[in-house]
């Protein structure tokens, strides 16, 4: 909806591709499967509560959501590189313009990397209780 809303509201022309439906789920699953993986890494829920704080900030000024990458400052480029937000915020802008090429398949195998690996940290660390 706010695509489809953003869209009309400032006349932006958009392409409405099916890998959209790819790359939202894999988007909120990677983010939320890394949140699991410091939920279930910290025990104490203040700690939990500090380092959410301080991602939040090195995310929303280290990945080029809202800021474009080449006005990022190379220290906060090159941290773009690891954070998974800067694949999910290009490959959402690659879908939505119908450039389905070489670049947006790197940032869906990346946000992929990045939801297996924090699943894999969740399967070691979560503490299974049976009966």
């Amino acid at each position: 909806v706010s695509i489809i809303v953003g869209g009309l509201l400032y006349d932006i022309p958009l392409v409405y591709s099916p890998w959209v439906l790819l790359v939202l789920p894999l988007t909120g699953l990677s983010l939320a499967a890394i949140g699991m993986a410091i939920g279930t890494l910290l025990s104490n829920l203040e700690l939990i509560v500090l380092v959410t704080n301080i991602l939040l900030l090195v995310l929303l000024m280290g990945a080029p959501v809202f800021i474009p990458l080449a006005a990022l400052p190379l220290p906060l480029r090159m941290l773009s590189y690891l954070l998974p937000p800067s694949y999910a915020a290009d490959a959402l802008r690659l879908a939505l313009d119908g450039t389905i090429t070489g670049p947006f398949f790197v940032d869906i195998t990346m946000l992929v990397i990045f939801t297996i690996a924090s699943l894999s940290v969740l399967g070691r660390r979560l503490r299974w209780r049976t009966g």
